[in-house]
């Protein structure tokens, strides 16, 4: 079977996997009883260059418009956010993430709760150029943290300004987009205080993110956008197995693929 690599691990391609037939989900599926080893600090990945704040008025000027219809009430998303801005790029990227009390997804009576942290978090970027203040890109988490990309996403304006425009999966809470404009602008809070430590992301991390989240995808977000850029939001420490076994699903078409759409991937 022939790959593509992102620098890192393998793309499996959904043709491939499908000529592989299940056997090659059944594989992946046999090293779910492996545990990962916990990442290194993730505030230790910001750079110097990188300055991370809340800008509320940033954030509501570029903040997505979700279509949330097929999202239980009960379950409707908080939306958080932080501006991340370096010295030694020509972009911003705008980090957000919705967060769920919970993902209750089951596939063939395989339950999809491979993160040990409590709820649901959904990465969406807006990557804005410092110049034009026009987006360039959003990267947005399209399947299981498998990284989607749009270099040209349909944008809703208002008087606050663009907003790019993608459906929530009702089951799983990835994006994807609709080529509509339809959805609601949520209010956007902090995504935590970089310089304490505390709130937001990293409370998800006291709560078992930091076993699951890649280092540096939050903290040095340009790591996650662009052509070059990652893959997935896993973690590459200790046994890293879950990019890997999300991917396969993926390229077999189920457990939520069905809306996926990872864009220019």
């Amino acid at each position: 079977m022939s790959t593509e690599t992102d620098g890192d691990e393998p793309v499996v391609g959904r043709r491939e996997v499908l000529r592989g037939g299940a056997a090659a989900v059944t594989s992946i599926v046999g090293t779910l009883s492996l545990t990962g080893v916990a990442a290194a600090s993730h505030a230790d990945s910001k750079p110097n260059s990188v300055t991370l704040t809340y800008d509320e008025g940033v954030l509501r000027q570029y903040r997505p418009m979700l279509d949330l219809q097929d999202v239980t009430y009960s379950n409707r998303p908080t939306l958080r956010g932080w501006v991340a801005s370096s010295s030694d790029e020509d972009t911003t990227v705008l980090v957000y993430a919705c967060e769920y009390a919970k993902q209750e997804s089951s596939w063939y009576g395989f339950t999809f709760d491979l993160t040990s942290h409590s709820g649901d978090h959904e990465w969406i970027y807006v990557v804005v150029d410092d110049a034009s203040g026009e987006i360039v890109e959003t990267d947005y988490t399209a399947y299981h943290w498998l990284r989607g990309r749009e270099t040209a996403p349909t944008i809703y304006e208002d008087s606050d300004g663009p907003h790019p425009v993608y459906r929530v999966d009702g089951n799983f809470h990835h994006y994807y987009p609709i080529g509509a404009t339809e959805g609601e602008l949520l209010e956007v809070e902090s995504l935590g205080d970089p310089e304490t430590q505390s709130g937001g992301v990293y409370s998800w991390l006291d709560n078992g993110m930091e076993e699951d989240l890649r280092r540096g995808a939050v903290h040095n977000p340009w790591l996650m956008v662009g052509s070059s850029g990652y893959s997935d939001w896993w973690t590459r420490q200790g046994l890293s197995w879950k990019n890997q076994f999300l991917t396969t699903m993926y390229a077999a078409g189920v457990a939520g693929a069905e809306t996926a759409d990872r864009g220019d991937i």
